[in-house]
C-alpha cells in the first residue's frame, strides 16, 4: 500500500498573505476524499498548524491528521500528544506576551499562538520592516533558550518546544501504524521542516519538494514539484 504523506499550506493550500485565509480548493479536496476513500491508500497532513485547525480546513475523517509538527495527532481509532508537550504551553504564552512588546510597532506582523509552538508571520510587513522583525525573532530566541528553538520558514520565523521531536519522527510514528501492510511512504512538503521528513525518507521512500522563491536552501528531497497545481497534477496521477 502506499502510505501519503502531506503538508497542508504551500503543498495542498497556496500560500496567502493571511495564513487564516489558506484554503485548499475544490478540485485538491476532491481528489485527497477519492485517494483517502482507496483500501491500498493511507493517509496523513502533516503541518505546524494546531491540530484543530488543521481538521477544520481538510475535513476528512478517514485520514491521520499531525499538528504543530506532529506533537499532537490524531487518526481513526488513534491519538497521539508528547509527554513533555504540556508543560511548553505556559512558556509559549510568556513568549507570545514578549513578543508582542518588541514588535507593537511593526504593522502587519502576526504573531500566532499554537498553544504548544508559536509563529511570527511578516508576509504582510513593509521590506523595510524585515530587520526589526529578525532582531525581535533573535532576541526571543535568546530569552527562551532551552525551552524553545526558533526556525526561519517562509516569511515567518517559527518557534518549537526544545524537545527532540519534528516532522521525521512523526512520520516514523504514523508508519509505524501500517508496519503490516508494509507501506510505501510518499512525503511532499515546501518548507524547512519538512526537510526532516525528507532525510527520514531519503532511502526509503518518495519525497517531493514544491519549490518557491522563499525557499532557496538545499534540500534532502529527490523531487521537485513547481507548485500547488503541479502537487495537484501529481496526485490525480495515483487516483
Amino acid at each position: 500500500m502506499i502510505f501519503l504523506m502531506l503538508d497542508y499550506d504551500g503543498t495542498l493550500a497556496p500560500v496567502v498573505l493571511n495564513s487564516a485565509r489558506a484554503r485548499i480548493g475544490r478540485e485538491m479536496k476532491n481528489v485527497l476524499s477519492r485517494l483517502a476513500s482507496r483500501d491500498d491508500m493511507g493517509m496523513a497532513i502533516i503541518s505546524g498548524r494546531t491540530l484543530a485547525d488543521l481538521k477544520s480546513r481538510v475535513g476528512l475523517d478517514s485520514i491521520y491528521y499531525a499538528g504543530c509538527h506532529g506533537f499532537e495527532m490524531e487518526g481513526p481509532g488513534w491519538s497521539y500528544n508528547h509527554p513533555q508537550i504540556k508543560q511548553v504551553a505556559r512558556q509559549v504564552d510568556q513568549l507570545e506576551k514578549y513578543l508582542s512588546g518588541l514588535l507593537s510597532g511593526v504593522k502587519g506582523c502576526l504573531i500566532e499562538n499554537k498553544r504548544y509552538a508559536l509563529t511570527v508571520h511578516y508576509r504582510r510587513v513593509d521590506k523595510k520592516l524585515f530587520p526589526s522583525v529578525e532582531k525581535a525573532a533573535r532576541l526571543a530566541e535568546k530569552k527562551s533558550a532551552g525551552w524553545m528553538k526558533m526556525e526561519p520558514g517562509r516569511m515567518i520565523y517559527e518557534f518549537k518546544p526544545s524537545i527532540l521531536w519534528d516532522k521525521g519522527r512523526a512520520v516514523e510514528m504514523l508508519l509505524g501504524l501500517y508496519q503490516a501492510y508494509d507501506p510505501y511512504p510518499i512525503y511532499i512538503g515546501d518548507d524547512i521542516t519538512d526537510e526532516p521528513a525528507f532525510r527520514y525518507l531519503r532511502h526509503s521512500g518518495l519525497t517531493a519538494l514544491v519549490e518557491n522563491d522563499e525557499r532557496l536552501q538545499p534540500t534532502a528531497a529527490v523531487l521537485r514539484l513547481r507548485s500547488v497545481n503541479h502537487v495537484l497534477q501529481f496526485l490525480k496521477s495515483l487516483l
